[in-house]
């Protein structure tokens, strides 16, 4: 017996240390324009190398972390050896001059999978085999000019074949290199056809990449629909201004869960207003998380969101509807008299700094159990900095990168409504700090 359990942990040490070469890939925009890109994260955990190296958010423009671009499969590459069954964070790190001071941390476009610690850290979890970043490359035409994916496994591929659109499967003409399959298309492609990958791999088979084929209807947009989410009469609609975009899709899971690119709906495209997508979701109710998907394979949040959790839009199908919280019963209403402008007296405060938990800690509920010694002060007015979304865990908010979504950290939309609801009870007003005229990168709108 003791034989046995000695033979079964060795075993069981020996998978969990068993590691496996990863190749990060990064594919350039057209349109797109960067000195260097970097992919630095946990990868090296615990090394000097963690993270970068950074200093105060900046890589080293030599530091080994970047990533090289390789001719072959038309991509930035940067490969680490990471053990599986492991999690890892990592983000790009963009410079836009010489010297690296002109920078951009931003999420992996090719990997949904992002954290919800304010930070929007992309996540890897390594499995063998590991089907890793999707993506159709795209020339200056908006036509698809190469397809390629990550297929990492210490075991044996037996074959790798791919169609598109009702073409058969073709199982040669592709370049494979450090675990990264890529194919280029000598006559480009339309996006709107469907994609398909699949590997053989010791005598499994595996779908390792399935983007269906996008029909596009055109249809009227109700003349009662904003742009965003919209709960209307029972049902929930999605509104979107997209310049240039040939085609919107929109991902929408259970709130907390991520989709794959193959759950996409395709939103409607009115005939009319340029530019304008919209859907009616036909979903029963219950709280819900969306991001629309770009044709380069772009995941955002809407630009209209009251509430962004993991990078998606949350919404509630039911009476919380586009905020989760519009169904608030306010205590103050019919009571509270708002002051006049010219007889306001201000206590402006940042809620993160002025609660003192620690960076990131801070909650509309700590501000809120001080109303009253904020009533005993005199004044009639609270004034929050910036409210909304932000990059990181502590900032004064001028940075967001979302003008409408509460910080999730401060606390959801109903724990605002708490606070300001109390505060009116005690004939206080609150005034937001709203920043209109810029956007961190990471914005849906930047």
């Amino acid at each position: 017996m003791k034989i046995s359990m000695l033979i079964y942990c060795f075993l069981l040490s020996l998978s969990l240390s068993q590691q496996i070469d990863v190749t990060f890939r990064y594919v350039k925009e057209p349109t797109e324009s960067f000195n260097r890109i970097f992919v630095p994260g946990t990868m090296p955990d615990g090394t000097s190398n963690d993270w970068g190296p950074n200093s105060n958010g900046m890589i080293s423009p030599s530091a080994p972390s970047q990533m090289i671009y390789n001719e072959n499969n038309n991509s930035y590459e940067k490969s680490y050896s990471l053990q599986i069954g492991e999690e890892y964070l990592y983000k790009l790190h963009f410079h836009y001059n010489e010297s690296g001071g002109d920078y951009a941390w931003v999420s992996d476009p090719m990997n949904p999978e992002t954290t919800s610690d304010g930070w929007d850290n992309s996540i890897l979890f390594v499995t063998d085999p590991l089907f890793f970043q999707p993506a159709r490359h795209i020339n200056d035409d908006g036509m698809v000019n190469g397809l390629s994916l990550g297929i990492h496994t210490n075991a044996q591929i037996d074959s790798i074949k791919y169609k598109v659109g009702n073409d058969n499967f073709i199982s040669d003409g592709y370049f494979f290199e450090n675990g990264n399959f890529y194919v280029p298309f000598q006559t480009p492609r339309s996006l709107f056809e469907s994609y398909k990958i699949e590997v053989s791999i010791e005598g499994q088979n595996y779908i390792a990449y399935d983007q269906p084929e996008i029909t596009i209807t055109e249809e009227s947009m109700p003349s009662f629909l904003n742009e965003g989410p919209n709960w209307i009469d029972g049902t929930m609609y999605l509104s979107i201004f997209a310049p240039s975009q040939p085609v919107v899709q929109v991902i929408v899971t259970d709130a907390g869960e991520s989709g794959s690119i193959s759950d996409a709906l395709v939103l409607k495209k009115d005939p009319v207003k340029e530019f304008h997508w919209w859907i009616d979701l036909d979903l029963a109710n219950g709280e819900y998380d969306y991001e629309y998907l770009l044709m380069d394979g772009t995941r955002l949040p809407d630009p209209y969101s009251r509430r962004i959790i993991n990078g998606r839009t949350r919404i509630e199908v039911g009476p919380g509807g586009v905020s989760t919280a519009d169904d608030f019963s306010w205590e103050s209403e019919g009571s509270y008299n708002r002051p006049n402008l010219e007889d306001l007296i201000i206590y402006e405060l940042h809620v993160d700094d002025f609660a003192a938990m620690g960076n990131g800690l801070g909650k509309f509920s700590d501000v809120q159990n001080r109303l009253d010694y904020f009533q005993s002060l005199g004044i009639n007015a609270i004034e929050l900095m910036p409210i909304t979304t932000i990059g990181g865990v502590h900032s004064w908010g001028y940075d967001l990168s979302s003008h409408l979504a509460l910080n999730e950290r401060y606390g959801t939309p109903h724990d605002l409504k708490s606070f300001v609801d109390q505060a009116h009870l005690r004939g206080i007003a609150v005034i937001l700090d709203q920043v209109w005229n810029h956007v961190r990168r990471e914005g849906a709108l930047y």
